[in-house]
């Protein structure tokens, strides 16, 4: 009776250091999430961006003589004469384009024997002979073709020196275009400037980025949803959020504001062509959620609120070391996935971008996994069984993770080739960004269902424990006189359901009835163990 007494007076001091110790681990765990909010937004900056169905000459300099340089892959959709509609064609435009010497100038002598083509790329190395495809006489000359059906589809732009050239053509087939230019004359150390355009009939997005506005309208959404879902869980059990809770509310944010702004980029782009500053927007938000992401397993893993009240500045600095390298080994890849399908670079290429963050993540798996392993150790320890089922579960949902973004990279290499026709502009759009999207979601979604608001998950089941057996220390070094013992018949009838429940399976807290034992029972066995 008197152990029941002592627990009735402490609920108001307890309730205010739990308060207090879930505050602490939430500082604990923000730290280093802000500092990577910093630094992904700075290392997201370095990333270029191709800008739709446009491609802009900036005083690059023309191939030198009697050579041609590829410069960029445009994906051209028609739309061919239906029922319902007219046939609809892309249109190719030129605007400003200009040549002038090296130092700028222009060129004083007449001079015509740059163009700027572009060519089906499926035949293109049937219609270019190496070996000669420069025509025409010498010092000028023009581009010339082998004779191939799909040579009716090319469309060549002659640049002259001294002239500023503008026109439109229409692209009448569907497929892949390669925006070739060429300066079949005896010229060199010349520039040019000006841009080339595709625009298709629904707007300026490529024909295999087009399946992407779609569906991250309906990524919007999902993320929307999993955002009301779980302010609803936060409100609904307010007096069990800890900052597991919070950091994950902080990851929905990162990823619904990504969602959004690729929605508003691509939207913006096929509407006016180019967003350069939206586009980066969207990559920065991209590398956010991922750290963001990966500080929440780090933290989780190491025990925070669980096995541990807080972490060591050791611990700290590692996690914030440890996500910036995963940050840093991204930014090749995610500089090579946004330009990939307009320039087709080569597989080596594509193998060194992903090696970085394959060799990081691989490190850092293993690292997640010592720690679970080590924090399930020491929940058996403390006979914390609810908190070794939230890191059993932690394991399971990062070896499905990481099993799935292997299969995603591989996929994407050999799923994803750039070039390919429109049979497979639906396909990019799933490995690129569909599977990958999913794949997040589906982690969100077991997270939170594993990981929600709960008196027997973060913090609470570690601090009661904790709290108890300091209780019961302090109770029994005290002695106990026959006042003690009225009071505490006196107190003894009036228990109520909010009484903290120890140890065991982290079962609810019952009230008068219950059939579990209650907290005074526990602590009268513990009581008379001490005294005998």
């Amino acid at each position: 009776q008197a152990v029941a007494q002592a627990h009735t007076a402490a609920r108001p001091e307890r309730s205010d250091a739990l308060h207090r110790e879930a505050a602490a681990a939430t500082s604990s765990a923000m730290m280093p999430l802000t500092a990577l909010v910093v630094a992904s937004l700075a290392l997201a900056g370095s990333v270029p961006q191709a800008a739709a169905e446009i491609y802009r000459f900036d005083n690059d300099e023309v191939p030198g003589p009697y050579t041609l340089d590829t410069k960029y892959l445009f994906y051209a959709w028609a739309k061919e004469k239906s029922e319902s509609h007219l046939a609809e064609f892309p249109v190719l435009s030129a605007a400003d384009l200009r040549v002038s010497d090296a130092s700028g100038a222009e060129a004083n002598e007449a001079y015509s024997s740059i163009q700027v083509s572009t060519l089906p790329w499926e035949d293109f190395h049937k219609l270019i002979d190496a070996t000669a495809f420069c025509g025409g006489g010498d010092p000028e000359g023009y581009i010339t073709l082998q004779k191939y059906p799909s040579k009716a589809w090319v469309n060549n732009i002659t640049v002259p020196t001294g002239k500023v050239t503008s026109m439109t053509k229409k692209i009448f087939k569907t497929g892949v275009y390669a925006l070739v230019l060429s300066n079949c004359g005896s010229k060199a150390d010349l520039k040019i400037t000006g841009t080339i355009g595709v625009k298709n009939p629904y707007g300026f997005l490529p024909g295999n980025e087009y399946y992407r506005l779609p569906l991250y309208g309906w990524v919007t959404l999902a993320w929307a949803g999993a955002g009301v879902i779980w302010l609803a869980l936060l409100v609904a059990k307010k007096d069990a959020v800890v900052w597991a809770h919070i950091a994950l509310a902080w990851i929905i944010i990162s990823g619904f504001g990504e969602s959004v702004a690729w929605w508003f980029s691509l939207s913006t782009v096929n509407s006016t062509g180019e967003a350069p500053g939206a586009l980066l927007m969207s990559e920065m938000l991209s590398v956010m959620r991922n750290t963001c992401a990966l500080t929440f397993i780090l933290v989780a893993s190491m025990g925070l609120g669980v096995t541990e009240a807080e972490l060591d500045k050791a611990s700290k600095i590692k996690i914030l070391v440890g996500t910036t390298l995963f940050g840093i080994s991204s930014v090749p890849r995610v500089c090579l996935l946004s330009m990939r399908q307009a320039i087709d670079p080569k597989t080596s290429i594509v193998i060194l971008a992903n090696l970085p963050v394959f060799i990081v993540g691989l490190f850092q798996f293993i690292w997640i996994l010592r720690c679970l392993a080590h924090s399930m150790r020491r929940s058996k320890d403390l006979n914390q069984a609810d908190s070794l089922k939230i890191f059993q579960r932690l394991g399971i949902i990062l070896s499905i993770c990481m099993l799935s973004a292997v299969g995603v990279m591989l996929g994407g290499q050999f799923m994803d080739k750039p070039s390919e026709g429109p049979q497979y502009w639906q396909s990019h759009v799933f490995w690129n960004d569909g599977v990958c999207q999913g794949v997040v979601l589906l982690t969100l979604f077991a997270t939170m269902y594993f990981l929600a608001p709960s008196p027997s998950g973060f913090l609470a089941e570690s601090y009661m424990m904790q709290g108890d057996e300091k209780e019961e220390t302090g109770l029994t070094d005290e002695p106990m006189g026959k006042d003690d013992d009225a009071e505490g018949q006196a107190a003894g009838g009036k228990q109520d359901g909010s009484m903290f429940v120890v140890g065991g399976e982290g079962d609810p807290e019952e009230g008068e009835g219950g059939s579990q034992p209650s907290a005074n029972t526990i602590g009268a066995k513990a009581l008379s163990s001490s005294l005998e």
